[in-house]
């Protein structure tokens, strides 16, 4: 078995394949990260054999999956570790799972460094994620604060409401006392006048 250097390996497409949504709204894909494919690209590029998965059945309808990863000093090997996956109902994911664990215990023991090149991308869409979050905040201080003048405009308009009704329903209280006082005054002066009349008639008929 031949051991290249060690080179920096890139995660870069085709490892990655994009679910869409299941529903009608717009949201972010789903990214599923396809590990044989890496392994594959880990093999290709350290120019060894690609290990082979291994699935078996642990109980009915269950399976678990290793793969045997050789681990090389000096172009010899030196170890052979085997890498168990989770159990898993779903043999596609069994086998990815035990296909992930051999990756990162190739990483571990061979000291590979691995460089993201979609974390540039996510670093700036993370950026740009809190400045809306916090842009989102100050928008949502600034409707808070003006819900707050609004409501307190709301009272003082409905105070001032209530102080220009209460003059308004008091002078029209004392306007039908006075009116209520005038039509009583105005059957006194009749009852007088009758009164007088009456007076009259009788000294005139004396």
């Amino acid at each position: 078995m031949r051991i290249v250097p060690l080179p920096t390996l890139h995660l870069l497409p085709p490892f990655l394949a994009t679910v869409p949504a299941a529903t009608g709204v717009v949201e972010m894909s789903i990214i599923q990260l396809f590990y044989s494919k890496l392994l594959e690209k880990f093999a290709e590029k350290l120019g060894v054999e690609t290990p082979e998965c291994v699935v078996t059945v642990v109980t009915e309808g269950w399976f678990l999956a290793y793969i045997d990863v050789p681990i090389a000093c000096s172009g010899i090997v030196i170890e052979i570790v085997r890498n168990w996956g989770a159990p898993s109902p779903d043999f596609k994911v069994a086998k990815e799972d035990a296909t992930h664990v051999a990756i990162q215990r190739m990483k571990g023991k061979l000291d590979l460094q691995i460089k993201d090149t979609n974390y540039d991308d996510f670093i700036l869409y993370k950026s740009l994620y809190d400045n809306v979050t916090v842009q989102y905040s100050d928008l949502l201080g600034q409707f808070k604060n003006l819900k707050r003048e609004y409501n307190l405009l709301k009272d003082c308009y409905a105070s001032a409401v209530v102080e220009k009704v209460e003059p308004i329903a008091e002078q029209a209280k004392m306007r039908r006392t006075i009116d209520e006082c005038y039509v009583t005054i105005n059957c006194l002066r009749a009852d007088r006048i009758a009164t007088v009349a009456d007076l009259s008639e009788v000294e005139s008929a004396s």
